[in-house]
């Protein structure tokens, strides 16, 4: 089948492409092409809730509020933080809208489009 040198080319540039996407969960550009629909903008809401929501968590600055974690980990022990401004969107949006349970949140981000375009398709397991 493959050479013993194939296979450990092979598993070092797995590896390395492991550990380059090890620091973040990340997310989706909201521009990016994806198979259904063609692209996060098509989901783009049309709930202003959405939109303000999303506007001033962009503009917070994390640090300076006193939040923690804001910044990559340079970690590569255990699962991915999630980005602090995405899970500060998520909790947000539960508030405004009287979801409080984590996991009615997490069952939401599967559901509800204008979720998925606020958080850019962030997978949250």
């Amino acid at each position: 089948m493959f050479s013993k040198k194939t296979l450990i080319i092979w598993v070092k540039i797995f590896y390395q492409l492991i550990q380059n996407q090890m620091n973040y969960i990340s997310k989706q550009d909201r521009a990016s092409i994806l198979l259904f629909p063609l692209n996060l903008s098509d989901y783009k809401p049309y709930d202003e809730k959405i939109l303000v929501i999303g506007r001033f968590i962009e503009g917070l600055k994390l640090n300076e509020l006193g939040f923690s974690r804001t910044e990559k980990s340079s970690s590569t022990q255990g699962r991915p933080q999630y980005p602090a401004k995405e899970m500060l969107m998520l909790y947000l949006y539960g508030y405004v809208n009287g979801v409080r349970s984590s996991r009615s949140l997490e069952k939401l981000t599967y559901k509800d489009l204008d979720l998925r375009w606020l958080l850019g398709n962030l997978p949250l397991c």
